[in-house]
């Protein structure tokens, strides 16, 4: 079977050499790559987890590729297209039942979810502060409470569903304007899992406040305020950068289950 990787991080070098082990793989890291191929021999073509951005690029490690529609015309109708953000950009190229998003998968969620955590409790470790509060209590928010509370840290999290907050009780508040503006300068450190421009420079009276910001886009401040803060640090794809060769073993553990025919 033949197998084309288009670009992708650190993780998908991983993905790539495991895979070579029993496919023939084709990985393709520039434009020039891609122009000599032969794009309908392929039964499997995978896109990076990042998706396509909105200038049909994708990312190839250090640079990035350009894409066009013309180039995908002539896939075949049997192709299987694999992807993480699963957008607009990506469909206006390929079939849209032709995609499987890794990122959809509960197994991949998980085990992502972990790789995740541990790398923003990395990144709070590294800052030595004890207050800290969450914005948004989903899967990442959960688990990262949790790890918080086992490290002895003083937690709040800010919540946008009533039941979260009667299950946190007094260390929860909704995320209106006003409630984020009394909390957020209680703390010493906010992480951000919310993709949503929530937090407002109006509200950050403290300057000496740290945000980490883990949301996908729009992240959780506009990207012109943000520019402001001295203290403020946006942290993406950190399964990729934290701990590749993991991440990249469990999208591998996913196409394998695939191609034994559970999902393909």
């Amino acid at each position: 079977m033949k197998i084309l990787i288009i670009g992708g991080d650190k993780r998908y070098l991983t993905l790539s050499n495991k895979l070579k082990q029993q496919y023939d793989i084709t990985h393709i890291k520039s434009e020039e790559e891609l122009q000599k191929i032969d794009i309908k021999q392929y039964k499997i073509i995978i896109f990076p987890i990042s998706g396509v951005s909105k200038e049909n690029t994708v990312i190839s490690l250090n640079n990035s590729i350009k894409l066009n529609k013309e180039t995908f015309q002539n896939i075949s109708p049997n192709t299987i297209i694999y992807s993480g953000i699963v957008n607009q950009n990506l469909i206006n190229l390929v079939p849209e039942n032709h995609i499987i998003s890794f990122l959809a998968d509960e197994d991949v969620k998980r085990e992502n979810n972990i790789l995740t955590v541990d790398g923003i409790l990395d990144k709070i470790r590294q800052e030595n502060v004890s207050t800290i509060c969450i914005l948004g209590f989903g899967n990442i928010g959960k688990l990262l409470y949790q790890k918080l509370l086992e490290e002895n840290k003083t937690v709040i999290v800010g919540v946008k569903e009533e039941k979260d907050l009667l299950y946190l009780k007094e260390k929860a508040f909704y995320t209106t304007y006003e409630n984020m503006t009394i909390f957020l300068n209680q703390v010493d450190y906010i992480v951000n899992t919310v993709p949503e421009n929530i937090i407002k420079i109006s509200q950050i009276i403290n300057p000496n406040i740290k945000i980490l910001d883990v949301a996908s886009f729009p992240h959780g401040i506009n990207i012109q305020e943000a520019k402001t803060l001295q203290n403020y640090t946006k942290y993406l794809g950190i399964p990729a950068k934290r701990s590749p060769k993991e991440a990249g073993k469990i999208l591998y553990k996913k196409l394998k289950k695939d191609l034994k025919g559970e999902n393909l």
